[in-house]
């Protein structure tokens, strides 16, 4: 576990760990060989232990060495597509799919942000079942991945995209304890075809900036920064909004400093990046802040579990301490129940359940008299 760790603190993945245990590789014979006594669960055990290292390496290394280490926001940092390719499809499934299911309203951006960061926890500590990305998180996790949106925002977007027919999420399992929500994402409703389209989507944590700026921006920005659109005609094409949201768009960004007008029609990357922004608005701080608020809720939550099983299990009788059954019989000597046989005995049963088999025939003639018009014939 302790290699592990130094592998995952040295930058390395759990693709590079893998392709470096591989069969003639330099780490077969040492770390790769350890996993070998798991046979055909070597490579879910080294996903298990890998994932175990970057939470231990998240909740110690940069709280002990808080001086030394800064956040640092990466998004922004290549250009073009991120991810992989089944994600990647599936993300902007997703998010052609919400653009028809809520057109013209700005949930949609809202929608997108949860979208893309469900899809960067699959990608980071999801699962594949029967050929489906499936991750369990909660809704505190999405919301410090997902530009500074809260975290009731994220589950008020979950509870509605999860019962609305099409959605490209299903939930799998309701949490249970310290467990979240599971959910699988699904593409069994296809709405985005466009390769070009398909290329663009990018799986990594949505900027916090975005939490200043508004995420009705980001698309617009993206296909500039990051897809080199710098036409006005082909941002009007690929953003899938109006032009003069397009346009609304464009200015609020200039001000920001993060595009600027490079001629006639055209557009290219301002002097100001989304880092910058965060920067001036301490959201390296707000993120911290909710950090701790959400350790603080969390541990709250653990206590209350705690103490409930410990009250479930102190209530609980032992099989020692259950007496034995006491139901009283014709011969008991308990005084309750031969008060209601010596009552039952000496009235006989109440009179309303006699079977008197003459008395329900004439009143069954009479109903019939009476709701049917019914008459007795002689014969």
């Amino acid at each position: 576990m302790s290699v592990i760790t130094h592998a995952v603190w040295r930058g390395h993945t759990i693709a590079s760990i893998t392709a470096l245990t591989a069969p003639g590789r330099p780490w077969h014979n040492g770390l790769g060989a350890s996993y070998q006594r798991y046979h055909h669960h070597a490579h879910a055990a080294l996903t298990r232990d890998f994932t175990k290292a970057i939470t231990w390496l998240a909740a110690n290394l940069v709280e002990d060495r808080r001086a030394q280490h800064k956040n640092k926001n990466t998004q922004g940092g290549t250009t073009g597509w991120q991810g992989s390719e089944q994600l990647r499809n599936w993300l902007a499934n997703g998010c052609a799919w919400a653009d028809t299911e809520f057109q013209g309203q700005r949930y949609r951006w809202t929608v997108h942000a949860v979208l893309q960061t469900l899809a960067v926890h699959a990608d980071r500590a999801g699962q594949m079942i029967n050929g489906t990305p499936v991750v369990g998180v909660g809704g505190r996790a999405l919301s410090l991945a997902c530009g500074l949106l809260s975290a009731d925002t994220i589950w008020r977007v979950l509870r509605d995209l999860r019962d609305r027919p099409g959605s490209p999420i299903t939930q799998v399992r309701s949490a249970i304890g310290l467990d979240a929500d599971w959910y699988a994402l699904t593409s069994q409703n296809k709405i985005e075809t466009d390769p070009i389209r398909l290329q663009r989507a990018r799986v990594e944590d949505v900027h916090p900036a975005w939490g200043v700026l508004g995420h009705q921006h980001r698309r617009v920005y993206e296909l500039i920064a990051y897809h080199g659109l710098t036409n006005r005609a082909d941002l009007y094409a690929a953003a899938r909004i109006s032009k003069s949201t397009v346009n609304a768009t464009i200015v609020e960004l200039t001000v920001a400093g993060l595009i600027k007008t490079t001629g006639r029609g055209t557009v290219a990357t301002g002097s100001t990046s989304l880092n910058d922004i965060a920067t001036a608005h301490h959201l390296d701080d707000i993120t911290q802040t909710r950090i701790a608020e959400y350790r603080a809720e969390r541990t709250q939550w653990r206590n209350w579990l705690e103490a409930r099983d410990t009250r479930i299990g102190r209530s609980t009788p032992s099989a020692s301490s259950i007496a034995p059954c006491t139901t009283a019989t014709p011969g008991s000597e308990d005084p309750i129940e031969q008060a209601y046989l010596e009552s039952v005995l000496s009235t006989g049963p109440p009179a309303d359940i006699e079977h008197n088999t003459s008395r329900q025939h004439t009143d069954a003639i009479a109903l019939i008299g009476d709701m049917l018009g019914g008459r007795i014939l002689n014969v």
